[in-house]
């Protein structure tokens, strides 16, 4: 077995793609951005994956249902907001109690016979 001979090949000028977005100045940049985002709808297809993600792992979980929001800020807030929102129900019925009992009326309802 001898050696055989091999040729190198290679291009003399690299080749240069012209739409390289790192090769872009700043308004260039944003204008095949922009016109990428028309064609082809790149962030509502990002959008659409996390979304389908989300759906497809975890709403075999028991008691897994979708809240529309897939982003940690945007559920922390959703749950601040109902936290906030059973609070403020909370401290009416202390309230109401608080009159009740200063009143000296009753509290606690008797069940209605139906």
């Amino acid at each position: 077995m001898g050696l055989r001979p091999c040729a190198v090949i290679g291009l003399v000028d690299p080749l240069y793609y012209p739409l390289d977005m790192e090769d872009m100045d700043k308004v260039a940049r944003k204008e095949r951005e922009a016109w990428l985002e028309e064609k082809f709808a790149l962030i509502a297809l990002v959008r659409w994956r996390r979304y389908e993600l989300v759906r497809t792992t975890q709403s075999g979980s028991k008691g897994w249902r979708f809240t529309g929001h897939l982003r940690r800020d945007k559920i922390l807030q959703a749950v601040a907001r109902r936290r906030m929102i059973r609070r403020v129900e909370i401290e009416g019925i202390k309230a109401e109690i608080a009159e009740k009992c200063a009143a000296g009326k009753q509290i606690l309802m008797e069940k209605v016979k139906s």
